[in-house]
């Protein structure tokens, strides 16, 4: 995944070859890994630069799940880590102040709030 930081003129990546969360400046100059403990699939990456955080999407086998962090990579937490199978996609509504990500093995489009809670199902091709 890739998401842009406009405002500081930043470049993020997940990579599950190098099991990493990266940075750097939309030039690439500067880059480096921010994210690189405990990661096994990042596939999904979404900003919010209001708030000064990241969100993105762990499709692990294992241990499936959706984090949230500083964009620095600091104050990392899982939200979702629970009734998963492989989130990929995600996207933030910033005015309604939710996530939504799509689960590949599921074909289900969920939802909810920044903190993980409240969570929806919006699309379910069951």
């Amino acid at each position: 995944g890739v998401a842009l930081d406009y405002a500081g003129q930043n470049i993020y990546w997940t990579d599950w070859g190098t099991e990493i969360i990266g940075v750097a400046k939309m030039d690439g100059s500067y880059a480096k890994a921010i994210v690189s403990e405990n990661l096994a699939f990042p596939v999904g990456i979404a900003l919010d630069p209001n708030e000064g955080y990241m969100y993105w999407t762990d499709a692990s086998y294992w241990t499936p799940r959706i984090e949230r962090a500083a964009m620095d990579g600091s104050e990392r937490t899982i939200l979702i880590g629970s009734n998963l199978d492989s989130p990929t996609g995600i996207a933030i509504d910033l005015n309604a102040r939710r996530l939504y990500w799509c689960d590949a093995w599921t074909s289900i489009i969920e939802s909810s709030d920044l903190n993980g809670s409240d969570r929806r199902t919006v699309v379910s091709h069951s």
